[in-house]
């Protein structure tokens, strides 16, 4: 606070905060006085309490004397007299050895200062100079001032950090619970000094690691605060309430490297587990399950799942699995945390680049556990006869699904006079079990699907999508949990059809886009809010954020399992009705005919599904908050360095590229521009704090794909030979990118299409 005290106020002032110094005094002396053991040393302090005691009584006889302060008057002088407490109580904190005492006048401090800084805002109110205040240039007369109106918490913090230092390991618990329950940043201004910008990024980094309990940073914070104190700000604030925590893997204190042995186990708990949903699923499970060999070696224990046992058995084997895969992730974003820690302060990424790093991290380490499943599903996870025939059938789709009923009219069709009872016998059977496989298997992947029905038909219906992000972008537009409902089905049904992603229904690319969508939403919710736990270090507090999300998805997905039962027991009579009648009308030889050679059915081969744009996801869509110093110029070229895009390219090559783009939002309008977040309409100019999303143009595969979206001349035959091309041209460049010695042209397209090169 400005402190213009009118003269006549002063002279009332500073009597009055010497007395109220001189009766402090006098009680701490006292206080000594009590205190000490030596007679020597009772002596002295007994004259300086006499003579301090003496001028206390004077100079209250004298201010008695004189006519009353006002109000005002009085409340300046309880500021000043608590100002001076502060200083005191500070000095007193700084000097006891004590916990508790400690403790006592640390409250007393907190109290002091709050007090103080509520009635200074009042008398900056009642003097009517707090705007004035505000526009005050920062002088080097107000910097000192400034200075000394917080130097009660700034220097706190300071002395923390020093005492911490020094080894006090007392400080250094108090020092993390400091840095914990308060915001400090160093302030930015629009005037603000490149040194002064990089600083507070450092503070940034530096701070998150202490929080984290590394205390060799705090060399380098005292560096930084001393040089910077002047525009360090620190707020008090209070911790959010940590939601409850379902029984997730523990923090695990540092991470181990994975090796063969630990990343085994990893992959038989999800066997187990996988196994585990699939024999909870199943129709005949429990005791019955017994029968047909449907159990689970888990441990000590045999488990079948049945009943009300089944289902915690269940979550057993579910939180053993989630312990695994949260230490293999722990693991790999300490990996990554580091390595965008020495990034971050050699000053080569940005914190919007670190958080979409993390982003994209996350996505990738579900996308590969989500592939993982996928092949396990494939594979087949019960070693059942009939559920691995089904498992095959139903890879196969409509073919093999007539394929089936076709095994049943084969069997019919060898049903001659000339063949024994005993082979009617084995041709009915032949034939009521390939009948059964046959029509539970195409059931299981044709009949209405569980769960939240008709997203994938609806999508499917709502346009042909050239390309996949042209359907990505369609994806974009559901909500949040109509995505994570038909995601939560389409992995019941993995695991259930022992069917891959992309051929899990005819719409196979569609349930791919909502995979990579979902894994995205449990991405952004896991970063955003990872800091629910500020004493764990960041890559714990992700993997356990991250773990969270994982348990409840796949608590939904168990519960999807659940209601695909009920469908299965309708599915199985059906199944079994069909195969029946085809054995009882084999056995009761009603088809007679001549005994003939026939060949067994063979379906076709599957033929390998393709599906364009097979490149790692990434959350690029994920939009770019504009740092101070940040132009679009250097925002694309981050954008593509961030994804190794211009990986091997030459300078001039590199510059050619990011200006080729910068030219497409230049031809912008202003209004295109405002809606993908250039608040000015134009793309030279960048406020920050500004949310661009720019991946119309930076996730497009290319210009030629862009002009054909806006040509109406081009025959559908046309479109998807181009696609084809572009498709084509992008895996040239994937594999020879770093191979290219000039500009990417049409000469070069032309010889890559043509295959020459």
């Amino acid at each position: 606070m400005k402190e213009n005290i009118p003269t006549t106020i002063e002279k009332g002032v500073e009597p009055l905060s010497k007395l109220k110094a001189l009766k402090e005094k006098v009680r701490e002396l006292n206080d000594r006085y009590k205190s000490e053991i030596q007679r020597e040393e009772k002596a002295i302090l007994y004259s300086q309490l006499e003579k301090t005691r003496k001028e206390y009584e004077k100079l209250e006889e004298e201010l008695d004397s004189r006519p009353k302060m006002s109000e005002q008057e009085t409340k300046f002088a309880k500021l000043k007299a608590l100002k001076i407490k502060i200083k005191e109580l500070d000095d007193r904190w700084k000097s006891e050895m004590q916990k508790e005492d400690k403790a006592a006048l640390w409250n007393q401090l907190e109290k002091a200062k709050k007090e103080y800084l509520a009635l200074e805002e009042e008398l900056d109110k009642a003097s009517g100079k707090k705007e004035e205040k505000e526009k005050t240039s920062d002088t080097s007369e107000d910097k000192t001032k400034k200075i000394e109106e917080k130097e009660g918490i700034v220097l706190i913090f300071i002395d923390l950090l020093e005492k911490a230092k020094g080894g006090d390991e007392e400080a250094v618990k108090i020092l993390i619970e400091f840095v914990t329950t308060h915001k400090i940043e160093i302030t930015i201004k629009s005037e603000s000094t490149p040194e002064e910008k990089k600083a507070g990024e450092i503070l940034i980094v530096l701070l998150e690691k202490l929080r984290s309990g590394d205390i060799t940073v705090i060399d380098q914070l005292i560096q930084i605060v001393n040089v910077n104190i002047n525009i360090i700000t620190i707020i008090e604030i209070t911790p959010p309430v940590q939601p409850p925590r379902p029984p997730t893997p523990p923090r695990t204190p540092e991470p181990v490297p994975q090796t063969l042995e630990s990343r085994q186990s990893l992959d038989e708990l999800r066997d187990s587990y996988l196994k585990a949903k699939r024999l909870r699923g199943n129709v005949f499970r429990g005791k019955f399950g017994r029968l047909f060999r449907r159990k689970l070696s888990f441990g000590t224990e045999e488990m079948d799942f049945g009943g009300k046992k089944g289902a915690e058995d269940l979550e057993e084997v579910r939180e053993e699995y989630q312990k695994k895969l949260a230490e293999y992730r722990a693991g790999e974003l300490a990996t990554l945390q580091a390595s965008l820690e020495a990034r971050f302060l050699a000053g080569t990424v940005t914190p919007a680049q670190i958080k979409a790093e993390i982003q994209g991290k996350i996505v990738n380490l579900l996308s590969e556990e989500q592939n993982n499943i996928d092949t396990q599903s494939v594979r087949g996870i019960e070693k059942n006869l009939f559920e691995k025939m089904k498992t095959k059938w139903r890879q196969f789709g409509k073919t093999r699904l007539v394929a089936g009923l076709l095994l049943g009219g084969a069997a019919a069709a060898t049903g001659g006079t000339a063949i024994g009872v005993g082979l009617v016998g084995v041709r009915a059977g032949m034939g009521a079990v390939g009948t059964y496989v046959g029509v539970e298997a195409g059931l299981e992947r044709y009949s209405k699907l569980v769960g939240h029905k008709g997203l994938i038909n609806k999508i499917g219906k709502a346009g042909h999508f050239i390309t996949e992000e042209s359907l990505y972008r369609h994806i974009l537009t559901l909500s949040d949990e109509d995505v994570k409902k038909e995601a939560a089905r389409l992995r019941m049904l993995q695991v259930e059809k022992g069917v891959s992603i992309d051929n899990i229904s005819n719409d196979g690319r569609i349930a791919l886009a909502i995979l990579r969508r979902d894994n995205e939403l449990a991405a952004e919710e896991t970063v955003n809010t990872a800091s629910l736990d500020p004493a764990a270090r960041l890559a714990d507090r992700l993997s356990n954020r991250l773990a969270i999300e994982v348990n409840s998805r796949n608590e939904v997905i168990e519960s999807e399992v659940d209601r695909e039962r009920i469908k299965k027991m309708l599915r199985k009579t059906t199944a079994v009705l069909a195969g029946g009648a085809v054995g009882w009308l084999i056995g009761g030889k009603l088809f007679h005919k001549p005994e003939v050679d026939v060949p067994s059915p063979h379906a076709p081969p599957l033929a390998p599904s393709h599906v364009i744009g097979g490149e790692p996801i990434t959350p690029s869509h994920i939009p770019h908050i504009v740092t101070p110093g940040e132009n679009t110029w250097k925002i694309i070229e981050a954008n593509l360095d961030s994804r190794n895009t211009m990986a091997g390219l030459i300078e001039g090559t590199r510059t050619h590229m990011i200006d080729a783009l910068k030219d497409m939002f230049d031809k912008m309008s202003p209004e295109e521009l405002k809606h993908i977040g250039f608040s000015s309409g134009d793309a030279d100019l960048l406020y920050v704090g500004d949310s661009l999303n720019m991946s119309d143009v930076l996730d497009n595969p290319g210009i030629i794909t862009r002009a054909l979206f806006n040509a109406s001349n081009i025959s559908p035959e046309q479109i998807a030979s181009i696609v084809k091309n572009n498709t084509k041209i992008a895996h040239w460049l994937a594999e020879h990118r770093h191979e290219l010695k000039g500009v990417f042209d049409s000469a070069m397209i032309e010889k890559v299409l043509r295959g020459t090169i």
